[in-house]
């Protein structure tokens, strides 16, 4: 798996591949804050997305069964200073270095969820077994145990450019796929596959974020990741590799690990406006 740190810097674009250097990004350009996660964390990835004067925050953890979304509203946005109520509770962010970093005590995430994990095999679902079982019912007359909280939220942010709208599709998909398709939109992906054999489609969701250069990287939730034949990577980077006869390519880093595995190469097929 990828290294979940990223290359600290301030850079925020409209679209990607063409990054504006801009000290916190507060101009209005869409741009993203993206957690620099220590490698002890469960949480495998977590953006902010900012558009319009609007927020977005997508999670990623081996502890939950989906993402985590909750709601978002920037308070402030300035170029050393962001301020975003996050699920009902305030959380400023402040100038560091070449990021963001969390100011005041960091409210909690949500604890590991209280089911069964999926069934242990290769690949990822060693890593997605990582859920506390279920909680058995309390007595009758006695009062329900409180919910553990989870983790801090994460305290050390870089910024990025917003993903932006972007559709792709595989190269050279070889004879087991009729359909597939890559979208990508913000800070959000899906992932679209039909095969011609007794696998079953694919629809699945992601969480991306971008870098100066146009690669991505695409993180699928790990308990369905490890549902997979043979289990599968969850953390998918594409790299952009510029453009060629049939567009702007790029080569996929993770998907190889899938059964059946999904084409290595992906090119643009259409693109909206930013």
């Amino acid at each position: 798996m990828i290294s979940r740190a990223f290359v600290r810097w301030i850079v925020c674009a409209g679209a990607v591949g063409a990054a504006i250097s801009l000290s916190g990004c507060s101009s209005g350009k869409p741009y993203a804050l993206v957690a620099d996660l220590p490698s002890t964390d469960h949480v495998v990835i977590a953006t902010i997305n900012v558009v319009d004067g609007n927020c977005t925050v997508r999670m990623a953890s081996l502890d939950w069964n989906d993402f985590y979304t909750p709601n978002c509203k920037v308070l402030k946005d300035q170029s050393g200073f962001k301020s975003f109520s996050i699920n009902g509770s305030q959380v400023d962010f402040g100038a560091v270095d070449a990021g963001f970093k969390v100011l005041g005590t960091p409210p909690k995430l949500p604890g590991a969820e209280a089911v069964a994990a999926p069934a242990a095999g290769t690949g990822k679902a060693a890593a997605a077994a990582t859920a506390k079982p279920a909680t058995p019912a309390p007595a009758a007359g006695t009062a329900a145990p409180a919910v553990a909280a989870g983790e801090d939220f994460p305290s050390q942010w870089t910024v990025q450019p917003d993903p932006g709208q972007v559709h792709l599709a595989g190269q050279n998909p070889g004879f087991l796929l009729t359909s597939n398709k890559l979208m990508v939109s913000g800070g959000a992906c899906l992932l679209d596959v039909t095969f011609k054999a007794t696998y079953k489609p694919l629809h699945m969701p992601c969480i991306v974020s971008a870098n100066a250069h146009g690669d991505f990287r695409m993180v699928f939730n790990p308990r369905t990741t490890a549902t997979l034949s043979s289990g599968g990577n969850y953390d998918v980077t594409m790299v952009s590799e510029g453009s060629g006869i049939s567009g702007v390519i790029w080569d996929s880093h993770g998907f190889d690990s899938w059964t059946p595995s999904l084409p290595p190469q992906w090119t643009q097929s259409s693109e909206s406006d930013q």
